[in-house]
């Protein structure tokens, strides 16, 4: 099979690779579609200490089931599947909670195990919770963004949004973007979409942001609290890998309020909060990580009916060739 290597930084080759073979430990998914995360490109461009090369790249994976081990009863050759990459173990307290996102000995298909830059890709017996199936309907290329949409959820449910609230969004990249159009659905208000870019805000505009701001031309947090009435939007949610950002952010924040990071700063950056904000403007403020399998199948139910049109956010389709 053709197959994406990941061999070091900078270093990726288009490689003939053996196709996966049919076994009692593996079920083979023929893989139709793999988008292309932050997590590859960062991979690409300063490596990552968790991958050992030569690894094949790729998690956000939709593709067809080729052959299932006869110890699998619940999932048969020819069906559509998405495969959501942080597999649990399933025995710790965090697995046994729901929380396999979390688990201590958390294993990623594309970074622990080979991904989807490839034709096929074998999906281990551990990760058999993992494998999604796929509502009709859904065109291919739009499919493997129901993985940074299940991750938007995870990270929307550590945050409550509530209906009449103010969210500000920051960073309208294509997971800032999927915020703000989960954030309407979850009944948000208003949503106040913030980035340097002109033109991503536009972009935000006709995915439902009521408000934009430009902080290449204006104070960002001063802009947020003009916007509402000086008191602060009830959530603000980070997308942006930036320690001023998120600085700000917690300025932006009402009393009450609740702050999501959710975008990774690099390793061993620190971050100057003024942490009074948090003690007497009783601010929570929260992280998220990765998704779960749940997670995945509610994105894939949300692409499916069209209440969250992820299709805007497909810049272009590219054969495995020219990755």
């Amino acid at each position: 099979m053709k197959a994406a290597v990941y061999y070091g930084i900078r270093d990726i080759r288009l490689e003939e690779r053996p196709t996966p073979r049919p076994d009692d430990e593996h079920i083979i998914v023929r893989v139709e579609a793999c988008s292309i995360c932050g997590t590859d490109t960062k991979l690409y461009t300063k490596g990552n200490p968790r991958v050992t090369e030569p690894r094949i790249p790729g998690h956000e994976i939709f593709g067809v089931v080729e052959h299932v081990p006869p110890s699998v009863r619940d999932l048969a050759a020819g069906e559509p599947v998405l495969i959501a990459p942080a597999v649990g173990c399933g025995l710790c307290p965090e697995c046994l909670t729901g929380a396999t996102n979390m688990c201590a000995d958390l294993q990623t298909i594309g970074i622990d195990w080979d991904g989807g830059f490839a034709e096929y890709v074998a999906v281990p017996r551990r990760a058999r919770a993992n494998i999604v199936k796929v509502p009709a309907g859904i065109p291919p290329e739009q499919v493997p963004l129901a993985e940074p949409l299940a991750c938007c959820i995870n990270g929307q449910a550590q945050v409550q949004i509530r209906a009449g609230e103010t969210v500000a969004v920051i960073g309208m990249g294509p997971i800032g973007s999927l915020h703000v159009m989960l954030a309407k659905l979850q009944g948000a208000t208003e949503v106040i979409a913030i980035d340097l870019s002109p033109d991503r805000l536009r972009l935000a505009e006709e995915l439902g942001a009521t408000q934009t701001v430009c902080s290449a031309d204006v104070d960002p947090v001063q802009a947020v609290r003009d916007l509402t009435g000086g008191a602060g939007a009830h959530v603000v949610i980070v997308a942006a890998p930036v320690a001023q950002v998120q600085a700000q952010a917690l300025e932006m924040c009402r009393r009450r309020g609740r702050l999501l990071l959710f975008a990774g700063l690099p390793k061993g950056t620190t971050v100057t909060l003024d942490t009074n904000l948090i003690h007497y403007g009783e601010i929570r403020v929260a992280g998220a990580h990765a998704s779960t399998a749940a997670q995945n199948a509610l994105a894939l139910h949300l692409i499916a009916s069209g209440a969250v049109p992820v299709g805007r956010l497909v810049t272009s389709v590219l054969p495995l060739d020219q990755v």
